[in-house]
């Protein structure tokens, strides 16, 4: 049921299928072993997101020597014209780099907040923080990826 979620979730930063199926499954296996029997399907996901982080961070401390492999995996859309597809295409590809740019922090609260659609206070518990510093991680982080992303229409 969350699989997909907790899967693009991880794709998004690490870019490389192998890596994220076994983050995925230390992550459920994780989750199995620590569910607790109260928790609703409301506190699951935020939970489910909490041991994604967290193992997202070990594993960046496992392989610090590795660097990110980028897999160039885009669907066309047999209804885009191929002018859209490639404006489409090339946007993308800016605020993927732009988000590489900014603090793994700042990448983590945005992408809850505008890609997974999660609210202020749910991204508060996954990642341990108040709901106001998770404010300032945001509103820094726009300002950040706004000054990245002019760079990129000027050039």
């Amino acid at each position: 049921m969350y699989y997909a979620q907790i899967y693009r979730f991880l794709f998004a930063r690490l870019r490389n299928t192998d890596s994220v199926s076994d983050i995925i499954q230390d992550v459920f296996m994780k989750a199995y072993k620590g569910i607790v029997l109260k928790r609703n399907d409301e506190t699951i996901l935020p939970y489910l997101y909490t041991i994604t982080r967290n193992t997202l961070i070990d594993h960046y401390r496992k392989h610090k020597d590795l660097f990110m492999h980028y897999e160039d995996i885009e669907q066309v859309d047999g209804g885009l014209r191929a002018d859209t597809y490639t404006l489409d295409s090339e946007m993308s590809a800016r605020v993927s780099d732009a988000l590489l740019s900014i603090s793994e922090e700042q990448r983590t609260v945005i992408t809850l907040i505008y890609m997974k659609e999660m609210s202020i206070s749910e991204v508060a518990g996954v990642i341990g923080k108040s709901e106001e510093a998770v404010r300032q991680i945001k509103s820094r982080g726009q300002r950040q990826l706004r000054g990245i992303l002019e760079k990129y229409e000027k050039s």
